[in-house]
């Protein structure tokens, strides 16, 4: 257990401490992004709004992780052979882009059965979670799309490792959702510090999304202690 715990460990301090110094060097390499050491540093760290827009894009990622861990278990259960086979695999090739215009579109806009876009203030959580539904569909269906090919091949699942790998990968799909639901999270803080050439607010957004997902990884490596005896040996 004890070199378990010291490989995740030291695998999440390398990741942090890696993606700092990538931020440092490759950021800087772009023209007109020189800054003095002090100054890259607080960049770093950034402001209060960037850690702030983790408020929606956190809980947006843990429906899309409910969605897909529902979605998937329940479409092996339900469904049987080709069709189950077939829906999974149409599930799992639909981009979370394209998937959240469609359903902004048809139960946003045409149906207006959920909102189509913004975001409702937490002040307001029956509001809040309904702003946060349809993008948190778009991001979790394709992955319970991958789950149930999963499952369907009998391919052994350690459910730690699967949930763990579908967060990193919602919490990096949802920068291009956020942007399609004009949702104030951290992805589209990102994504518009990109297109405006605003490197201090790029290096701040990035090294917290790499933060984030790098923390949940450790989590749930941390959690196999609990399902997988042997590691705790």
């Amino acid at each position: 257990m004890r070199e378990f715990l010291l490989t995740r460990l030291a695998a999440f301090i390398g990741t942090v401490l890696g993606t700092a110094l990538l931020l440092f060097v490759v950021l800087d390499l772009l023209p007109g992004s020189a800054l003095p050491p002090a100054e890259r540093v607080l960049s770093l760290v950034g402001t209060a709004d960037t850690w702030l827009r983790l408020a929606v894009t956190l809980p947006l990622t843990a429906l899309a992780l409910a969605t897909a861990a529902v979605g998937g278990y329940a479409l092996h259960r339900v469904a049987g052979g080709p069709v189950q086979r077939a829906i999974a695999t149409i599930l799992a090739v639909l981009p979370p882009f394209w998937l959240g215009l469609l359903l902004s579109l048809l139960l946003g806009g045409i149906l207006k059965l959920l909102p189509a876009g913004g975001f409702v203030p937490w002040n307001n959580p029956v509001g809040a979670l309904a702003s946060l539904l349809l993008p948190a569909v778009a991001l979790g269906l394709p992955y319970a799309g991958q789950i149930a090919l999963r499952l369907a091949e009998g391919e052994p699942l350690a459910l730690p490792t699967i949930l763990g790998r579908c967060f990193v990968a919602l919490l990096l799909a949802a920068c291009l959702v956020e942007s399609v639901f004009y949702l104030p999270g951290l992805g589209r803080l990102v994504l518009g510090a990109a297109q405006q050439h605003d490197l201090p607010t790029l290096r701040s957004g990035l090294f917290a999304l790499v933060l984030v997902a790098s923390s949940g990884g450790l989590i749930v490596a941390l959690s196999r202690l609990g399902f997988e005896p042997e590691l705790r040996r």
